[in-house]
């Protein structure tokens, strides 16, 4: 009675590739919706200082990261074997998904660190761009390299980058409650 019993293939197997990208298609284009919109009320120069907001630009770089992923992931499921043109989708994926995870933990962290600790936002967000831009090249980079991606189809479930955004995940939830905590303090 063992967990370990291998899976049997069933007629759900072979279409779940087809209902994620189906999934995936309306979140690329509300995203690009978003990002359209945020382009129109930036290029009037009434809204532009609204605008002027380091979780705010936090969140911009976050959306584009995921409208990249949604992209790649949607070009992944047209690629039919293992070739340079999946190892290179394979890398976007991963670099865009963890980017964009990245980005959203360095929201919850500049809010913390702003309202909580009186930083400077402005000054930080340098040091949030550049540092997830290393992480992302540092976990992306070095398996592309070493020809880790696209050699087999379940290898996505298996790279590093899932181990960091499993970190980032609490992270968030813990500077969200030093926020919410903050506030109900205040």
């Amino acid at each position: 009675m063992a967990f370990s019993s291998p899976h049997i293939a069933t007629s759900f197997d072979e279409h779940i590739g087809i209902l994620f990208q189906r999934m995936k298609i309306p979140g690329v284009c509300l995203t690009f919706l978003v990002l359209c919109a945020y382009a129109y009320v930036y290029w009037h120069p009434v809204s532009r200082p609204s605008l002027n907001r380091v979780s705010f630009r936090l969140l911009v770089l976050a959306l584009t990261a995921n409208f990249a992923f949604g992209i790649c992931y949607l070009a992944a499921n047209t690629m039919s074997g293992p070739s340079a043109g999946c190892s290179f989708v394979a890398f976007m994926i991963n670099f865009c998904l963890l980017f964009s995870a990245c980005m959203s933990f360095c929201m919850g962290l500049n809010l913390e660190l702003v309202l909580v600790h009186s930083f400077n936002g402005q000054l930080l967000e340098k040091y949030y761009v550049l540092l997830t831009l290393a992480l992302c090249a540092l976990c992306s980079i070095i398996l592309y390299a070493a020809g880790k991606y696209g050699n087999s189809w379940n290898a996505l479930c298996e790279m590093c980058w899932s181990v960091w955004i499993l970190f980032m995940a609490p992270g968030e939830q813990l500077a969200f409650l030093l926020v919410a905590g903050y506030f109900i303090s205040y």
